[in-house]
């Protein structure tokens, strides 16, 4: 995984979400090889608009798109999208073993 990856996206959960959430917060975190690809994602129930504009990223998201460029010379992936009362963050980056590019 690379480097302060994990870390960003929980603290833009918190940031973005949980701390603006009333009674229980529910933080999710998942990771997960499909093929060859790997593929993170987090989730909160902080309040969110169904209809934000999540085509736009913050500085702490758009530095981990750009690291993951930097990485990676095959297509890597960040999408975040909100349903079903939560917000989830997906990013997707190729597989490689041993964590060699």
């Amino acid at each position: 995984m690379p480097p302060y990856m994990l870390q960003t996206l929980v603290e833009n959960a918190f940031k973005h979400g949980l701390e603006k959430q009333p009674g229980e917060k529910h933080l999710q975190i998942g990771l997960e090889r499909e093929g060859n690809w790997v593929i993170l994602f987090v989730a909160d129930n902080g309040p969110g608009s169904e209809n934000a504009n999540f085509g736009v990223l913050g500085v702490g998201l758009i530095n981990v798109k750009r690291r993951l460029e930097l990485i990676y010379d095959l297509h890597s992936e960040l999408s975040i999208n909100r349903e079903a009362g939560r917000t989830i963050l997906t990013v997707k980056w190729p597989y490689t073993p041993e964590g060699k590019v």
